[in-house]
């Protein structure tokens, strides 16, 4: 992962790209609790049947669609307890299906087409890159590094400073 530095959410906003009417972005600090998962699933439950109950305008495709983006966004917020220690927040970016402002681009992860957009972020806002326990954890580390080097990055492996991007390894381990 991409340990990212920044003040407020508008820091967040400018350091990508100025938002237009149809986005937005929201940060959600990641969850590892079942717990925390199950109580936040039933309060979005319960908000739905209130709103679909209360308001006689609310359509069938509605709560679709907001069910729809719940589990999205909740498949992107829960994580096992095991990375717990990462502490993670993530952001979201919303963006209307129909908008036409931003450059929006499609791979493939698993057989499923996934939408996805090319930010470009100023270097002084990545503080931290998290590697991914691997079997070939030195090589990887070494091209990453080469990698951040050949883009103008400073490297760092400690937290003796500040200056530059940290590289560490992920805690957890190998689940092959």
């Amino acid at each position: 992962n991409i340990g990212i530095e920044f003040n407020n959410i508008d820091d967040l906003e400018k350091c990508f790209f100025k938002l237009k009417d149809d986005a937005e972005i929201n940060l959600y600090k990641v969850i590892y609790e079942k717990e925390n998962a199950k109580q936040l699933i039933s309060e979005f439950l319960l908000q739905i049947y209130e709103k679909a109950n209360l308001q006689s305008s609310y359509s069938e495709s509605a709560v679709i669609d907001e069910i729809l983006l719940f589990s999205t966004m909740m498949k992107y917020i829960i994580k096992s307890k095991v990375f717990e220690h990462e502490k993670e927040v993530r952001f979201i970016l919303y963006v209307r299906k129909d908008s036409s402002q931003y450059d929006i681009k499609f791979t493939t992860k698993k057989g499923i087409v996934v939408p996805y957009m090319n930010l470009k972020l100023e270097k002084k806002y990545i503080k931290k890159i998290t590697m991914a326990p691997l079997l070939e954890q030195e090589t990887a580390q070494k091209t990453l590094e080469f990698f951040l080097k050949q883009n103008g990055y400073k490297v760092r492996y400690d937290d003796t400073t500040d200056d530059g991007v940290l590289i560490k390894s992920s805690e957890v381990p190998i689940r092959y």
